[in-house]
Formats: structure tokens, sequence, C-alpha cells
């Protein structure tokens, strides 16, 4: 329901010449679809290594298969208000060890998932994207 509203907001800005609240608005809603996209790909990488918990219990180090999902989680474990991922890295910390923990979460291999690491960046939306939002 907020989209819909924001969405008449650009509207009513541009109608009534607000052109630089209409933006801002629609670099809002811009921001808001990116964080919606980002949580849809951890969702995916969350049942992913739930449903590897069995290897990932087996094997002593993160297989490679599954080290975008487990790298992914930790990168935005801090990043998140999502309270569960504090239980995963601690879980996947015991697992795997500090170190590993900690290049995750700075990216040191650049293995996070490129598009949730550009959604979750806080970088204002380019251009073209604002006005395409705003048409």
């Amino acid at each position: 329901m907020a989209i819909k509203t924001a969405k008449k907001s650009v509207a009513t800005f541009l109608s009534s010449g607000q052109i630089e609240k209409a933006r801002l608005e629609a670099e809002r809603i811009v921001r808001d679809d990116f964080i919606i996209e980002a949580f849809d790909i951890l969702e995916l990488m969350c049942e992913l290594v739930r449903d590897n918990v069995k290897s990932i219990e087996a094997e002593p180090t993160c297989q490679h298969d599954l080290m975008e999902a487990v790298c992914t989680l930790l990168y935005v474990s801090n990043r998140t208000d999502i309270t569960e991922l504090a239980v995963v890295k601690k879980q996947l910390q015991i697992k795997y060890g500090k170190e590993f923990v900690e290049g995750a979460m700075e990216n040191r291999g650049g293995v996070v998932n490129e598009r949730v690491l550009h959604r979750m960046s806080g970088q204002r939306p380019n251009a073209f994207l604002v006005l395409n939002y705003m048409k």
C-alpha cells in the first residue's frame, strides 16, 4: 500500500510543478524497490543454506557451491535489522572460524552477490532510473 501512496505523491508533485520533490520521492521508491529485491535474493540464499545443512555439517570448510550464499548472508548480517542473520553469523563463525566470517563481511574474495551489494549500497540511484520511475 505504501508504494501506491508514494507513486501518487510523485504524480501529485509532478502535476503541481514540484519536480525536485517528485524526483526525491521517486528516488525513495527506487531505494525501497532495491531493498525488496535484495531481501528476495537473501531469502533464496537462506533457503539454499537451509537445504544444505547436512552437507554444511559434514564438511569442515565452506563448499564452493555454497560460498556465495554463505558469504552474502554473512556480509549483510550487520547491515540489516534481520536478527535471525545475527544468529546465522554466530553459527557460521563457530563452524568456519572468525577469519572466514571477517573475510566474508569485508567481501575480501569478491564472493558476495553483486546484486545484493549494489541494491544495499545506499548509493543514490542513477538519474535515468529515477526519471523512468517518474514517468
